[in-house]
């Protein structure tokens, strides 16, 4: 089953309300969970028309972050190493605005995955709607592993979220990257990082 961001955005509110995420799971921005469950669980999506990461595929896409949201990022990435970190990405469009740091609940292993709970998912949204801005995506680190998606990490992606993946080289930051899950879910496209200073 195929639905567009609209149809996820009108579903999610009744389905949280009715204990459908029951023991579903947020990874990497996705809802992970039984089979059947997956294709019930709807998500904030942040992608505007006309927005430089809603654009074809044949532009570049382009995430836009401030210096503070990077350095966020490096520390959490530095402070919870040789575990992976998680957290939210909140802004408009593609500029994230701020992230929001989330425990990493997985039980296969923090070192390997990162899990964010349905919770965790909803305290995020919560705070970007409190800003006044959506929840964008999600960034996690790859502790002694190149900052490139996981095959786990293409399984279970959305199209509609950023996900903003920091290399962390013997507990040091090191590459930050950017990726947005193609339509079809065969293989991530890269996005141009762009850090300003604010």
């Amino acid at each position: 089953m195929s639905w567009s961001v609209d149809d996820w955005l009108r579903r999610r509110d009744s389905w949280l309300r009715e204990g459908v995420v029951g023991k579903v799971l947020v990874y990497a921005g996705a809802i992970k969970g039984e089979s059947a469950v997956l294709e019930k669980v709807g998500c904030q999506a942040a992608i505007s028309e006309g927005s430089s990461m809603s654009k074809g595929r044949d532009q570049e896409e382009v995430l836009i972050i401030s210096d503070h949201v990077a350095t966020h990022i490096q520390h959490h990435g530095r402070a919870t190493y040789p575990n992976e970190c998680c957290g939210a990405l909140i802004g408009t469009d593609n500029v994230v605005w701020e992230c929001l740091s989330l425990p990493n609940t997985t039980e296969e292993g923090p070192r390997r995955r990162f899990l964010v709970s349905p919770e965790d998912y909803r305290t995020a949204e919560r705070r970007a709607d409190k800003v006044g801005h959506k929840l964008i995506g999600f960034y996690h680190s790859h502790p002694d592993h190149p900052a490139r998606p996981s095959q786990y990490d293409l399984e279970h992606a959305w199209p509609v979220f950023a996900y903003l993946i920091i290399a962390v080289e013997k507990g040091e930051p090191s590459v930050m990257t950017s990726w947005r899950l193609r339509e079809d879910r065969s293989a991530f496209n890269e996005a141009h990082i762009e850090c300003r200073n604010e």
